[in-house]
């Protein structure tokens, strides 16, 4: 899929499939059988209303896949050590205990891999996220 009014290009890998909309889950989730609670209705519909969320895919078994676009200053760099800070402090705030960096590329380009665990609702969440930075936004 394309955003050029965003500035990014992603292939969603197998079994994932882009919402838009509340409606769009229900139909994923009733079509694998599977339902969702009150509480992960309401956590992907906030997530929906983000203005900076600006594509999110699931999966049946309620893996998530988004995209969030930030405006950042001209000459930002995903290498200076206070982005780190800033994504750590994130994370942490999400009750993650220890959040390793990876220096990675994107298209050519410096990126950073992020790993962390979270406990939601009980059960262990494994997170991995990619962090990088183009024409003044941060992906």
């Amino acid at each position: 899929m394309t955003d050029a009014g965003n500035g990014f290009q992603l292939t969603l890998p197998r079994g994932y499939t882009r919402v838009t909309k509340k409606a769009d889950l229900d139909k994923i989730y009733k079509g694998a059988g599977k339902v969702l609670s009150d509480a992960q209705m309401a956590g992907i519909a906030q997530q929906l209303s983000n203005k900076q969320l600006k594509m999110i895919a699931v999966k049946s078994n309620g893996d998530s896949l988004n995209v969030v676009v930030v405006d950042v200053p001209s000459g930002t760099s995903i290498q200076v050590p206070a982005m780190r800070l800033q994504i750590e402090a994130m994370a942490k705030q999400l009750g993650a205990k220890s959040v390793g960096f990876r220096d990675v590329t994107m298209n050519g380009e410096p990126a950073l891999r992020v790993s962390y665990t979270i406990s939601v609702q009980g059960k262990s969440v494994p997170t991995i996220q990619y962090y990088a930075i183009a024409n003044s936004k941060s992906y």
